[in-house]
């Protein structure tokens, strides 16, 4: 199954219970935001809203997120938090109106990237940011427990998440400049592998049946004796319009 062929909409209840805002990430963004003396922000790919809901909770008043699935969209929880059915590709807001865009773990699902990053440079104000998080290869390898005990989701991550350099490229090419790389690792500690067991993850959805059990009985048998390690690294490119 290809990420693209995923029927999101019969994702969200799952992705609604079980997906939060990565802490690092979080405040990462939310520093970002404040650079801007009224920071308007635009989430593409808002999903359930994790991130667009905490930003507005934190005190971002002006908060829109787009996504192309409508159950997704329908899960945000903050009222706060505007939202819109639409693709990166063709955003329907008129220029210049955004001090950030950015989207967390999306970029690999976007078909057209060069057109999702010129739409994005048009609807930000001269001096807006964007922020796309995202996974390098070394990022993928070392997510745990995803690597650990689904490591049949490697390759396939590796193969459909595209490289750094090249959204680098596309970013100059669309007009942003001063562009750089962030990077964040979070640790927790994990008590419950329900998130795993409903494939609250995308990756898991591309592996076979078998391996997907084979991986679940194994978090099983390791958190009966003590609980689970986890850690998530991302890899932050961002660039100025």
């Amino acid at each position: 199954m290809s990420a693209r062929r995923m029927n999101y909409n019969e994702l969200a209840s799952s992705y609604g219970a079980h997906r939060r805002p990565n802490p690092a990430v979080l405040e990462l963004l939310h520093g970002i935001a404040q650079e801007a003396e009224r920071p308007r922000l635009l989430e593409i790919g808002v999903g359930t809203g994790n991130f667009a809901s905490a930003l507005a909770g934190l005190g971002i008043a002006d908060v829109t997120g787009i996504d192309p699935s409508i159950g997704m969209i329908e899960q945000v929880p903050e009222p706060a938090v505007k939202r819109a059915l639409a693709r990166a590709e063709a955003l329907p807001f008129s220029d210049n109106q955004f001090t950030l865009l950015y989207s967390v773990d999306v970029i690999h699902h976007i078909i057209d990237r060069d057109a999702a990053a010129r739409e994005a440079f048009r609807v930000l104000q001269p001096g807006g940011q964007i922020a796309i998080v995202t996974d390098s290869e070394i990022d993928v390898q070392n997510r745990i427990p995803l690597a650990t005990y689904f490591p049949e989701t490697v390759p396939k991550e590796i193969a459909r998440y595209p490289r750094i350099e090249a959204l680098e490229s596309e970013l100059k090419a669309a007009g942003f400049v001063e562009i750089k790389r962030r990077q964040t690792l979070t640790h927790r500690e994990v008590t419950d592998i329900a998130p795993y067991r409903d494939k609250a993850f995308s990756s898991l959805h591309l592996i076979s049946d078998e391996a997907h059990a084979k991986g679940i009985a194994a978090m099983e048998r390791d958190l009966a004796k003590g609980l689970l390690q986890a850690q998530q690294p991302y890899t932050i490119v961002i660039g100025r319009r």
